[in-house]
């Protein structure tokens, strides 16, 4: 009996050693064969990646237009800079006039920075003007809204509903 235990208890380990080694064997090739999907992704995302590039800077700027829109060919070629086109170029206003430090204006030719920049009010009057004939207008409206409020309260509402109608999320409903 005690052989036959030791025996049993051989075999036991033997199992657990077993599975053991092919639950390893089975998580290294589930790792293998994930990391095999990954690559082959990535790399067709890297190809079509790479034909898209090579697809943009072979074709025509245009070619994406439908025919007959007018646009030629070499149409908007004065446009493209020598940079790689991530590059941000600011433009200042032509109407702009730059400021020093204490807020006034940096003469020609000056060579200090310009720490702010100021804006001609060209439409200061005649914004002000519009501002007041909206105020006005409105104001007019309410004045008359006044009068009709009173005249509302008089009116008895009536709510009529077509014959073969029904109330959408209506939980009783009377004949």
């Amino acid at each position: 009996v005690k052989q036959d235990n030791e025996t049993l208890k051989q075999r036991l380990a033997n199992i657990d050693q077993t599975v053991e080694q092919r639950l390893k064997n089975a998580q290294e090739q589930f790792k293998l064969d994930s990391q095999q999907q990954q690559q082959s992704v990535l790399d067709g995302l890297r190809k079509q990646m790479d034909e898209l590039t090579r697809m943009g800077q072979n074709s025509a700027s245009n070619s994406d237009l439908p025919i007959g829109l007018g646009v030629q060919q070499g149409d908007g070629q004065q446009f493209k800079s020598e940079t790689n086109g991530s590059d941000i170029v600011w433009i200042d206003p032509q109407d702009a006039t730059a400021l020093d430090s204490n807020g006034k204006p940096i003469t020609a030719g000056n060579s200090v920075p310009a720490s702010a920049y100021s804006f001609p009010t060209a439409f200061g009057e005649s914004v002000d003007r519009g501002q007041k004939a909206l105020t006005t207008g409105a104001q007019s409206v309410r004045d008359d809204m006044g009068g009709q409020q009173q005249e509302r309260k008089k009116v008895r509402r009536a709510y009529t509903l077509p014959q073969n109608s029904t109330l959408m999320g209506s939980v009783a409903m009377s004949a």
